[in-house]
């Protein structure tokens, strides 16, 4: 069982810029007009992210207090530095945010969950937010896919993993850059924003996918919830 004391997977700085979420947060805050936003990010990991967005949100005049979450233990030293805030805790324990946040970022945090924490982590984001605040996320409510629609989704996956002419538009000092954008476009085509009130209906959205998906599917999907615990636990 895992104990908060998993190691660190640490994504790029460039996550939220290169998958669409950057441009999510700063196109809602222009058009709600507000200079001095509060930021959640739900699964934060060591911050980084977060502190690379809010860095290019400055250079718009726009100063978020950036506000992280995280149930690792791992995660805190570094976390701490990077983010205004940063609670070490579930997220289904904290009770003392609700209607602060302007923009609540969750990606990848409740991918692999079962069905009823993925709602519940969802619906607790949504309490997060300011009635015109938005959710910025990649959790799907577990829609199955067509055998020709996962083979589209794996072939484009291969397709935007090849350098193309893009890539060296900035001469081969910068390509990692480029090509790491490239990488991350079918990631990008996945995020979403909701309001909160699409937040909360988005949870029924979830719970009724799961309880469509069969018995035997489920039962692989705890299989490989397992198998990743395992994998990230110390």
């Amino acid at each position: 069982m895992l104990k908060g004391n998993w190691s660190v997977n640490i994504t790029s700085k460039d996550r939220y810029e290169f998958t669409g979420i950057t441009d999510f947060a700063v196109d809602h805050l222009k058009q709600q007009g507000i200079k001095k936003p509060t930021i959640i990010d739900v699964g934060c990991s060591l911050g980084i992210a977060m502190r690379k967005t809010a860095e290019i949100m400055k250079m718009s005049e726009f100063y978020p207090y950036t506000i992280g979450i995280d149930a690792s233990k791992n995660v805190r030293s570094k976390a701490e530095k990077n983010l205004d805030r940063f609670i070490n805790r579930d997220v289904l324990d904290i009770d003392d945010q609700e209607g602060t946040a302007d923009v609540v970022i969750c990606s990848k945090a409740a991918i692999y969950v079962l069905g009823t924490r993925r709602a519940a982590i969802i619906r607790k984001c949504a309490s997060f937010l300011k009635d015109n605040g938005i959710l910025i996320t990649d959790v799907d409510c577990y829609q199955a896919r067509t055998f020709r629609e996962n083979a589209y989704r794996f072939l484009k996956f291969l397709w935007y993993q090849v350098p193309s002419d893009k890539c060296f538009k900035q001469g081969i000092t910068n390509i990692h850059r480029e090509y790491a954008r490239r990488a991350n476009t079918t990631i990008k085509e996945d995020v979403f924003k909701k309001t909160k009130h699409e937040a909360m209906s988005y949870v029924d959205d979830i719970i009724e996918g799961w309880e469509k998906r069969s018995p035997r599917w489920k039962q692989w999907w705890r299989f490989r919830i397992l198998m990743l615990g395992l994998a990230y636990s110390s």
